[in-house]
């Protein structure tokens, strides 16, 4: 799931973004400023935010310090407008007239090339250097696996029945999961699926390249201070206007309880895959949807992994990887990769760290075991 760090009402109240995700087909806004509700003027300058509930299957968040409401209205309409662009090309279920997006390039896979938008293009790229750095975890092919699972969380969601997918027919799928059967032809701006019964699932990888991409259009559009989470990746823009501190991002509790860990940033991003909320139960076992490639089921080493780094894409892919890999195997990973740090909360409750970790947590406690 990606990315479980939402922001709450608690932000509002204690400048901490935290995580929670919904699904509502319009957007709300809100003025944190103290305004008498019967005077129609502008507060004028101050923090505003605005979710929207059409992006990514998720709820996306935006935050801006602005010199009115009206401007933070102009800002966000239009990056909710540009956002939307990547959401309809990135969608694997959902067809648009006269757009070849994700949904279409698997469509056409095992026909031939399909000419589609440079965005698409810059994520196909991402998907193959993300599975390149996991070791093969992160598998932007590994869609046909990933539609059985999704399968039984939709039949369990809306029918109330509890089912596991058919093992041989994981097995089955998994054949059709090699990312070398997805070939990129920059010059002549294709994309092709040269298996048939090879699919793409972008969900890894989608939110992660989008976001920072929204954070750049924000703040071109003006907003020189703010912070965008799509459904727990979360970018932020310099740091808050209001009092020049850094933003407090917070590592949820996957048990409901508040967060365990909080982590202070300025132009970078905070990614977190967790269990806790995109997850279904039979016979009192849990499965979420972060399958291991390895077995074909969901991993249950850890609740949550964290990473944080000024690259969400690869944030957001490395956040998924971790969940996956050992912890021994995610500290190398992490230790191997420059300029990212993470945080992981363990089945059991236990936390662990990376090396950099302390330095970006509100609680600087050391506790990375190197």
């Amino acid at each position: 799931m990606k990315k479980t760090l939402c922001l709450l009402l608690c932000a509002v109240l204690c400048g901490v973004l935290l995580c929670g995700c919904a699904e509502k087909p319009q957007t709300e806004t809100s003025a944190v400023v103290s305004v008498d509700s019967e005077v129609s003027v502008d507060p004028g300058p101050g923090r505003y935010e605005e979710t929207y509930y059409d992006l990514f299957d998720t709820e996306c968040t935006f935050i801006a310090f602005t010199e009115s409401e009206t401007e933070f209205h102009e800002i966000s309409d239009k990056l909710h407008e540009y956002l939307l662009t990547y959401h309809k090309l990135y969608d694997i279920y959902n067809d648009y007239e006269g757009l070849n997006n994700m949904r279409a390039l698997n469509m056409a896979a095992g026909t031939e090339p399909m000419i589609v938008d440079g965005k698409i293009l810059d994520l196909l790229e991402l998907g193959k250097r993300a599975y390149e750095v996991s070791g093969g975890k992160v598998n932007i092919a590994y869609g046909t696996v990933l539609s059985q699972w999704h399968t039984m969380q939709r039949v369990a969601d809306e029918d109330n029945v509890y089912v596991l997918p058919n093992e041989d027919t994981l097995k089955e799928c998994a054949t059709h999961t090699n990312i070398n059967d997805v070939v990129i032809d920059r010059e002549n701006s294709t994309a092709f699926i040269k298996d048939a019964a090879t699919k793409l699932n972008v969900g890894a990888t989608g939110k992660g390249y989008a976001a920072p991409k929204g954070c750049e259009s924000a703040n071109a559009l003006g907003a020189p201070s703010g912070a965008l989470n799509m459904g727990g990746n979360v970018c932020t823009i310099g740091v808050k206007q209001d009092d020049g501190a850094k933003w407090s991002v917070g590592i949820a509790d996957p048990d409901g309880n508040g967060y365990i860990e909080a982590v202070e940033v300025a132009d970078k991003c905070v990614v977190t895959s967790g269990d806790y909320e995109r997850y279904f139960e039979v016979e009192g076992e849990r499965y979420c949807h972060l399958i291991d490639p390895a077995t074909n089921y969901p991993a249950r080493t850890f609740r949550s992994t964290t990473v944080i780094g000024d690259d969400a894409g690869l944030c957001d892919a490395l956040s998924t990887a971790l969940f996956l890999l050992s912890l021994d195997e995610g500290k190398q990973l992490i230790e191997n990769t420059d300029g990212v740090e993470a945080f992981w909360i363990l089945a059991d409750g236990s936390t662990a760290q990376s090396s950099g970790f302390a330095a970006l947590a509100v609680n600087k406690n050391d506790e990375s075991g190197e």
